[in-house]
């Protein structure tokens, strides 16, 4: 930073000077939002105190209370150095789980988390990843060659213009197979007073198997309200009551993966 930007830097937030917590702040005129705290950081010589400004709170107060969150994964990354020389980096890390799925929007192809890292994530996080490598797959994306010339063309993916918006079910193999056979031909919804068929009825959804590849595009048809009693013959919900009313949606096959 040159020092007339350090000077604009110290003025854009000396009002915060006797604020030793992260605080929130929107600049106007930059458009955006971050965490400001003056602090006299460890390795500093002197006593003099600096502003501190950090986008991510999960950081700021990483910061203040000296500890961090660390991810650690599999993914090969591509880096071009000033000298030209070609570095591949296949194992990294990250500190925060958005930089986590930033290297994999990156580098779906080759993103993976090995058994022994998956105890620095929780469950939910691998469900959030899984869904999210498997759906960039489907549509097509690839990994980056060179994170400093990424084409615009990457993000006006025409696979994802086909399939943008559609709900993504989840079966298991069972009743995909079900599906496939024509034995089975329906999904099952709670119902609700403010239900509204329209909502349904000729839209277009794409159904996963339980490890979240894509299978099936479907299409809605039609759809039944019937009592649960009525149906559980041949299909079983534990979560339904034998007297609480269910949609039965009626769909066809428009294509298979």
């Amino acid at each position: 930073m040159k020092k007339h930007e350090f000077i604009e830097f110290e003025k854009r937030y000396e009002k915060f000077q006797k604020n030793n917590l992260p605080t929130p702040f929107f600049d106007d005129e930059r458009q955006t939002f971050e965490y400001v705290y003056y602090s006299n950081h460890i390795f500093n010589k002197n006593s003099q105190k600096y502003p501190e400004v950090n986008p991510v709170l999960t950081d700021a107060l990483a910061d203040i209370a000296y500890t961090g969150l660390y991810y650690s994964f599999n993914c090969k990354e591509i880096l071009n150095t000033d000298d030209g020389e070609e570095i591949t980096i296949e194992h990294n890390h990250a500190h925060s789980f958005d930089e986590v799925v930033r290297f994999l929007y990156d580098f779906p192809e080759s993103f993976s988390i090995s058994k022994e890292d998956e105890k620095f994530y929780s469950e939910q996080e691998l469900r959030y990843l899984r869904r999210v490598q498997k759906y960039l797959l489907f549509i097509g994306l690839k990994d980056i060659d060179d994170t400093k010339k990424i084409p615009v063309s990457r993000y006006r993916n025409k696979n994802q213009e086909k399939y943008a918006n559609l709900r993504i079910y989840r079966f298991n193999n069972f009743y995909i197979e079900q599906v496939l056979k024509k034995k089975k031909d329906f999904m099952i919804f709670g119902w609700f007073p403010t239900h509204d068929k329209a909502a349904l009825i000729e839209k277009q959804a794409l159904v996963s198997d339980m490890e979240d590849n894509i299978r099936l595009l479907i299409k809605f048809t039609n759809e039944e309200i019937k009592l649960y009693k009525e149906i559980k013959d041949v299909y079983q919900n534990k979560e339904f009551k034998d007297d609480e009313k269910v949609i039965i949606a009626h769909f066809k096959i428009l294509k298979e993966f």
